[in-house]
């Protein structure tokens, strides 16, 4: 284990950074972040919540409108890029447990 970079995700309260650590297997060659799992952040810097947001909001309007929309209510600035992959990535998920 090692100190990892902290890195920023977006919460529903305000940008955060999480500090973490990460563990590293030597026989595969890579590292994970035990603090992004449990979080639920692993792989996207967005928390849970904002993803939930996206998604509700995305099943009834544009990326773009998506975007304004958050901006407007939640006071959050996300990419359109952003609410697009984070939309897709749900909707894999869904359809993966169907």
């Amino acid at each position: 284990m090692r100190a990892g970079a902290p890195r920023p995700f977006r919460a529903l309260s305000a940008p955060l950074r999480l500090e973490r650590a990460i563990y590293h297997c030597p026989a595969r060659g890579r590292g994970w972040f035990p603090r992004e799992r449990a979080w639920g952040v692993e792989g996207s810097s967005l928390s849970p919540a904002v993803t939930r947001m996206i998604a509700t909001v995305g099943a009834m309007v544009s990326f773009q409108e998506n975007s304004r929309l958050l901006e407007e209510f939640a006071g959050m600035k996300v990419d359109v890029k952003q609410v697009e992959r984070a939309a897709e990535a749900l909707g894999a998920e869904i359809a993966a447990d169907e």
